[in-house]
């Protein structure tokens, strides 16, 4: 049973891995500080409520076309800026540091995970391919 991260399209991905090594250049402190303007701005997408239509799909972006909400755009296709209206700033600052400050973080697909587990000689049970992540649950055969 396991849990990894769902790899994102270019612009995330190329994003989430420059921001990353930027801050593996600061300490903690002030990578903590430092992120506070990414914050600023998904609390600000957030509070402005406001959904687009994308009028088709993007393949070249993994940008999938129909109604989005323009924080959720940049979240999951731009560069991670955590929002939630049930949250305080530091909180919702502490889930955005949490992604970015680590120097290892690894995103997978759903044809990697099945690879490993035929390579382990492992029979997928349940697997749930979500925006975040991906979720299995493996058996020995």
């Amino acid at each position: 049973m396991f849990y990894v991260y769902q790899k994102k399209g270019p612009i995330r991905e190329y994003t989430d891995d420059y921001i990353r090594g930027k801050l593996q250049q600061s300490t903690p402190e002030e990578a903590w500080k430092e992120l506070e303007s990414l914050t600023k701005l998904g609390i600000h997408l957030g509070e402005q409520n406001i959904e687009i239509d994308v009028p088709e799909t993007i393949n070249l972006h993994d940008i999938p076309a129909g109604k989005i909400n323009l924080q959720r755009l940049f979240y999951w296709h731009f560069f991670k800026v955590f929002y939630d209206l049930n949250l305080n700033f530091k909180e919702m600052h502490h889930i955005n540091f949490d992604w970015y400050a680590p120097k290892n973080a690894h995103r997978h697909t759903i044809e990697e995970i099945r690879e490993w587990c035929h390579e382990n000689n492992l029979e997928i049970k349940h697997e749930r391919q979500e925006l975040a992540g991906i979720t299995c649950i493996a058996q020995k055969r």
